[in-house]
């Protein structure tokens, strides 16, 4: 009897330590630590990714997946849309940069494509070139309304992936931040959102000034992508780039399925 509890005790101690062993191994690293006039920017290592955390919602607003592309998650999306309805040497503006995760799969994807990064806080994007690879050309410290309203030339696609303290700012519920969106892209304008219910508000101011409306649920996350096309749609192009393009991660190809979308025009679902 006094064996058997033995071996039960051994066992006991094993299973604690290791318990003790995985709670360190899995234990995040801070790489970087800094409070600024409009973020706690936070960098964390968890062994497989990079994340940055803004707030103390520690929702992440940029990620790195150690040695692969994608970020198998909603940024995802957010680069394939306007690659789909995109040409040669088209730009792109990409408001709320964060870290990057967006500007460095297109830049992957093609080089030649001319990405401005824009945030409001210069260590963000400080932060982006040291521990996200994001490309370190045409970073602009901006407020996302202000460089929109400003800026002199319109670009091909506008990305808008812009959150204050883990909320959608008020702006983005108004029509004349959609007037002023559409007077500055010429092809295809987005946004990240986090509910249902915000992607068919802003759905409706999108269809005001677009003429293919798509809502893209993120598999991965609770993200909805909310885009516009302004140009006549072409169902059969669409359908060759969704077949040809592929992702290249890893040495592997991943495949962009037309079944992961609901994308609407203002007559039928397509």
């Amino acid at each position: 009897m006094s064996k058997m509890k033995s071996n039960r005790d051994q066992i006991k101690f094993f299973y604690i330590i290791l318990c003790y062993v995985q709670f360190f191994w899995k234990k995040e690293k801070i790489l970087f630590e800094k409070n600024t006039k409009y973020n706690k920017i936070k960098v964390v290592d968890d062994g497989q990714k990079i994340k940055l955390i803004l707030d103390d919602s520690y929702n992440i607003h940029s990620l790195l997946t150690k040695g692969k592309l994608l970020s198998y998650s909603y940024w995802d999306i957010c680069a394939f849309i306007p690659l789909i309805f995109g040409d040669e040497g088209d730009s792109f503006a990409v408001l709320g940069s964060g870290g990057g995760t967006i500007t460095r799969i297109i830049k992957t994807v093609n080089k030649n494509y001319r990405v401005f990064n824009v945030d409001i806080d210069i260590e963000v994007l400080r932060v982006g070139i040291e521990f996200f690879n994001m490309p370190n050309e045409n970073l602009i410290v901006s407020d996302f309304r202000d460089f929109i309203n400003y800026s002199k030339k319109p670009f091909s696609h506008v990305i808008i992936d812009v959150f204050i303290n883990a909320a959608i700012p008020f702006d983005i519920f108004q029509e004349s931040f959609w007037q002023s969106i559409s007077l500055k892209t010429e092809k295809t304008a987005l946004i990240n959102l986090v509910s249902n219910f915000h992607a068919l508000a802003i759905r409706e101011f999108l269809q005001k000034h677009f003429k293919i409306i798509g809502i893209v649920k993120s598999k991965e996350s609770s993200n909805y992508i909310v885009f516009g096309y302004k140009k006549k749609y072409i169902r059969e192009r669409f359908r060759e780039k969704t077949r040809n393009f592929n992702w290249k991660s890893d040495g592997r190809r991943k495949k962009i399925r037309k079944s992961s979308f609901r994308i609407h025009n203002k007559r039928n679902l397509i």
